[in-house]
């Protein structure tokens, strides 16, 4: 099948999705809005109708949640209807993501339950327990009694071969977090191995795009747990995505024994210029002064920066080739940050926020 005749139709069905996606002036009412009620209510009418439905229904914030997820699910499911079957087999690999993130709130309230011993039950009917891209039996890792009985109900999935790496005394003592670090590195790992099913132009686009998201993933790391948690360098190791151009050159420095913060800092002032003043500014050994607030601030200011980086990367490949992946793969992003900007200012409204806290934590 032709690059043509393959995108042609599904690329003008998404450009015209992309043009109705909210406007500034949606957002605007559901931030001004008094309460959640009305907040929701903005959607009425939308193609978000079904959550103002939910939430008419149920008067419950988290259900409304959950439906926002199963419309994610939902909206990837049709994507694969119009796609041959190597780039459906890439879309579901996206969807891996939605169902790692699913995964790991099951993992969470197990733990919440079984290690910590809190009552979960009136979380775990707020969990998507239906079936996403692999065969998960969700209600026995929920109610698991063991460690071992969450292991072996993830047989025959992907990621078996990492929580087998683990055991209840793992997990007891350090947590969740390394189990969902190496959940996020299998990710990256069978994304970029599903380029290689693209067609030529395709795996172009796909490749460069998730290169730049893997560095600012990186750099995110580096932020997050070298300057604010203050991970060694045997621990930043373990969370570095090994991929692209951050981890290459950080990865040589390390194994060089000559890494250290500022030198990342002036590796990343090579590769992404705008972002180094910030990293730089926040290094310990250079400003002695700083606070823990102020790293915290500054890693806040650092994350909007890539953020809006990423969101660039992304938009810009609606304006090459129109028939590759690209428009789906913006559309995609586009969706979802509309998505979490709309359980972003719900969730505010649940809380009680003032508009002017909305929007500093929107900006």
């Amino acid at each position: 099948m032709s690059d043509v005749s393959r995108y042609a139709f599904i690329n003008a069905k998404l450009r015209a999705r992309i043009g109705e996606l909210h406007s500034n002036e949606i957002i605007e009412k559901m931030i001004k809005a008094p309460n959640l009620a009305e907040a929701v209510s903005v959607l009425a009418g939308t193609r978000h109708d079904s959550l103002y439905k939910v939430y008419d229904e149920t008067g419950d914030i988290q259900m409304v949640e959950l439906a926002l997820f199963e419309e994610e699910v939902a909206f990837h499911r049709e994507l694969i209807k119009y796609m041959d079957e190597n780039t459906g087999n890439f879309v579901k690999v996206l969807m891996e993501k939605i169902e790692e993130a699913n995964l790991k709130n099951e993992v969470r309230l197990w733990f919440a339950a079984n290690v910590l011993h809190h009552h979960i039950s009136y979380h775990s009917s707020y969990v998507d327990k239906e079936k996403i891209v692999n065969s998960i039996d969700y209600y026995k890792i929920i109610n698991a009694i063991s460690y071992d009985e969450i292991v072996k109900a993830l047989e025959g999935t992907p990621y078996h071969s990492i929580f087998s790496k683990f055991s209840n005394k793992d997990i007891s003592k350090f947590g969740l977090f390394p189990l969902e670090n190496m959940l996020d590195h299998l990710w990256y790992e069978r994304l970029f191995a599903s380029f290689d099913d693209l067609s030529s132009k395709d795996e172009k686009v796909a490749r460069s795009i998730y290169l730049v998201d893997v560095d600012i993933k990186n750099m995110l790391a580096l932020i997050r747990y070298g300057l604010y948690y203050e991970f060694n360098k045997k621990e930043l190791e373990q969370v570095f995505i090994p991929l692209g151009s951050v981890y290459k050159a950080l990865k040589l420095e390390m194994d060089a024994g000559i890494f250290k913060l500022s030198s990342a800092s002036r590796i990343i002032k090579r590769l992404y210029p705008d972002s180094a003043p910030i990293l730089l500014s926040m290094d310990k050994s250079e400003h002695p002064e700083l606070t823990h607030s102020d790293i915290a601030h500054k890693t806040l200011s650092l994350e909007h920066y890539l953020s809006e980086k990423r969101k660039k990367e992304f938009t810009k490949i609606l304006s090459g080739d129109p028939f590759t992946i690209g428009t789906m793969l913006a559309y995609i992003f586009l969706r979802k940050a509309e998505d979490n900007m709309i359980k972003g200012i719900l969730s505010a409204k649940y809380y009680h926020w003032e508009e002017e806290k909305i929007r500093r934590e929107l900006d």
